[in-house]
This record gives structure tokens, C-alpha cells and sequence, in this order.
């Protein structure tokens, strides 16, 4: 954008010499030009043409200075946006590590479950067991055995 309003700098200021060569050629020709044609011309043209051109000089001045003062906050838009990639792109690798360590921790989980029930049934096993061995002490001890 800054060529584009470079362009627009270079084309006000030649518009502005354009009209600034005009008028000091109207100057020029005045005193020498004094009939009703000239009077209908200069009203009609010239004197709008002059009132105008300073007001769109003054007006494309204006939008340069817009334009200007949008390149700067496009930059920082532009450099906002490169953050926000670069953040968002840190977020997804961080949830992909995240995903991975919850998959595994439900591993982990699923295998204490496993070995908890495990467990439990060695303990069922192991009282039924010593339930039973308890019985033939009892049965022996009794002499019904």
C-alpha cells in the first residue's frame, strides 16, 4: 500500500500544480480579458474550478493521511494475526500432547481396574482357601476325618 499512496501523493501534487498554473495563468490574462464571454467563462469554470480544486486537494490530502494511519494499524493486524498463528498453533500441539497423556492415563487406569480385580479374586481365592483349610483343622481336630 505504500506505493499506492506514494502514486496518490504524486498525482495531488501534480493536480495541485495543474491548478496553482492555471490560475496564474488567469491572472496573467485578466486585465486582458474583459468581455462578457470571459465573465460567463471564469463564472461558470474557473472560479468554481478554483474553489473546488482546493477543497479536493484538501479532501485527497485527508484520504492520504487515512490511508497512511490504515497501513499502520494493517501492520498491526498482520502482526496480531502472526501471534494468534503462532499461539494458536502452540495450542494445538499442547492438546495433542494433552489428548495423548489422558489416553494414556485411561490406560493406566483400565490396567489398575485389572490388577485391582485381580487382586480381589487371589483374596476371594486365597479366603476360600484358608476357609476350607480351616474346615479339615475342624474336621480333623473333631476326629471325623
Amino acid at each position: 500500500m505504500d506505493k499506492l499512496t506514494k502514486n496518490i501523493e504524486l498525482q495531488l501534487w501534480d493536480f495541485g500544480q495543474n491548478t496553482r498554473t492555471l490560475q496564474e495563468s488567469r491572472q496573467e490574462i485578466a486585465s486582458g480579458w474583459e468581455d462578457n464571454a470571459s465573465r460567463e467563462l471564469n463564472s461558470r469554470f474557473f472560479n468554481p474550478h478554483e474553489n473546488d480544486s482546493e477543497k479536493s486537494i484538501r479532501f485527497f490530502h485527508d484520504q492520504v493521511d487515512n490511508v497512511k494511519q490504515m497501513e499502520n494499524e494493517f501492520v498491526i493486524i498482520e502482526t496480531a494475526v502472526e501471534e494468534a498463528n503462532k499461539l494458536s498453533g502452540e495450542i494445538d500441539s499442547s492438546l495433542q500432547y494433552s489428548r495423548a497423556d489422558i489416553k494414556q492415563a485411561y490406560h493406566t487406569l483400565d490396567e489398575c481396574i485389572y490388577s485391582k480385580n485381580q487382586s480381589l479374586d487371589y483374596c476371594k481365592n486365597t479366603q476360600d482357601k484358608l476357609d476350607k483349610l480351616a474346615k479339615l483343622k475342624q474336621l480333623h481336630n473333631s476326629g471325623k476325618y
